[in-house]
């Protein structure tokens, strides 16, 4: 089957797909996304074509070293999976779980990348909101009479230490 018949094939088929669907060319620029993509990112399709994602989608608080490995397993041409938090074309941020593949053509060379997105965003803020009612649960138990409450260990006052004091996700989304 001609390429070109396989590739509308499969954009037909990435259409239909819940999870975002992003095709670079071998430069990792924009080729492609499907609906989903569009509607998760806020950009139209011609707003995206020609344009590196890590241009459209990153920000001030996407994980530098997450970034890092992203170029390195396009630069070496490895799938990759992997979490960031990106940002939707209004500047509002919203987590991904991305799977990176690429594309190699039957001659072996590389001809770009499939990038699929699952928004993970609602799962971190329900996550975010858990650990705000331990660390407040954590904070009534502290401040309750010291009789009546069990004791504590040590590793309980240090992980709730470390909820009180990690860096949040932004919550207004």
């Amino acid at each position: 089957m001609p390429h070109r018949i396989e590739d509308l094939l499969f954009q037909e088929v990435a259409s239909q797909l819940s999870e975002a669907v992003l095709i670079t060319d071998a430069d990792a620029k924009i080729t492609w996304g499907n609906r989903a993509f569009l509607r998760l990112s806020g950009y139209k399709l011609k707003e995206c074509c020609g344009k590196h994602p890590s241009v459209l989608l990153q920000g001030k608080s996407t994980n530098p070293e997450t970034v890092e490995a992203i170029r390195q397993s396009i630069d070496n041409g490895l799938y990759l999976r992997t979490e960031i938090l990106s940002y939707h074309k209004k500047g509002h941020p919203y987590w991904a779980f991305i799977s990176i593949a690429p594309i190699t053509a039957d001659s072996g060379e590389r001809t770009g990348f499939i990038v699929i997105e699952h928004d993970t965003t609602s799962e971190h803020i329900q996550v975010e909101s858990m650990e705000k009612q331990m660390v407040e649960v954590y904070g009534a138990l502290l401040s309750s009479d010291q009789a009546q409450r069990p004791p504590l260990s040590p590793s309980t006052h240090l992980r709730a230490a470390k909820l009180k004091h990690r860096n949040s996700f932004p919550t207004h989304i």
